[in-house]
């Protein structure tokens, strides 16, 4: 009793930070992990063009979040990526709309603050554009999610590319990890992926320097260039038409004292 009066904020967590590090893939992992039913949707999704639905969306996302609880006994998830949709300092002609949507939003949460049996959690990529009031719901359960370290592109760049097939030298390494800083874990998995796709297939451990180097600026001009912050779809339909199934990181990486891991995804 005196821990739930003294942290009202406990079901509830924001994640925040540049796209490809994790931050959906611990919201399902979390899911996996409690046995919850996951409820995901996209803040674009929830305001709409009317006026009223965006309210009437969220409204309706907790109470199907309630009614799971009872039927099926399981705890459950709302997971709301892209939330500056929503709870962003707006000032086009939609204002209003966003204004209602986030007004119950703040309802919603202040229902569901002392239920055990539901977790709230929403993700950003623009961080600094969410309203201040907002964020104060949610205390200290802010986790931000960083591109990787030197250590940390280290790891995943020997993984990526070892689980493509492709060995990566030591000098090779150390070039490479100082070449991509500032990129994400998804944009290190693209790298090697495009790597093995345009290297010689009858020669396939060994690499071609100066190919990783163009595949990089390939990547590179990719991020720059991808404001929306969804992952370029080219690759992955490449993939399809050569029907190479791969899998995903399987080490847990811990951020902020939370654990994360990225689990087993199939491209065909």
């Amino acid at each position: 009793k005196n821990v739930v009066n003294t942290r009202p904020f406990k079901n509830r967590i924001l994640l925040y930070g540049p796209p490809g590090n994790g931050k959906t893939t611990l919201a399902k992992k979390i899911a996996e992990d409690a046995e919850a039913i996951l409820l995901t949707v996209a803040g674009p999704a929830i305001v709409q063009r009317f006026i009223g639905d965006g309210a009437a969306n969220i409204k309706n996302l907790f109470e199907d979040a309630t009614k799971m609880v009872v039927e099926k006994k399981r705890p459950v998830i709302i997971f709301i990526d892209e939330i500056d949709a929503i709870a962003t300092y707006n000032t086009t002609e939609q204002r209003s709309e966003h204004h209602a949507a986030l007004q119950q939003l703040w309802l919603e949460l202040d229902e569901i603050k002392y239920n055990p049996n539901i977790l709230f959690i929403c993700a950003t990529n623009r961080f600094e554009q969410l309203n201040n009031t907002f964020l104060d719901r949610f205390g200290g359960n802010v986790i931000e999610f960083k591109n990787p370290n030197a250590e940390l592109r280290s790891a995943l760049l020997t993984h990526y590319f070892k689980q493509c097939g492709l060995y990566l030298d030591e000098r090779s390494l150390k070039k490479l990890v100082k070449k991509t800083d500032g990129l994400s874990a998804r944009a290190l998995e693209d790298l090697a992926c495009e790597v093995f796709m345009a290297h010689d297939i009858r020669d396939i451990q060994t690499i071609n320097e100066s190919l990783v180097w163009q595949e990089l600026a390939v990547i590179r001009n990719k991020v720059d260039h991808n404001v929306s912050g969804q992952p370029s779809r080219n690759f992955f339909d490449l993939l399809q038409k050569v029907n190479m199934v791969t899998t995903t990181i399987q080490s847990i990486l811990s951020i902020a004292s939370m654990t994360y891991a990225f689990h087993k995804i199939g491209l065909s």
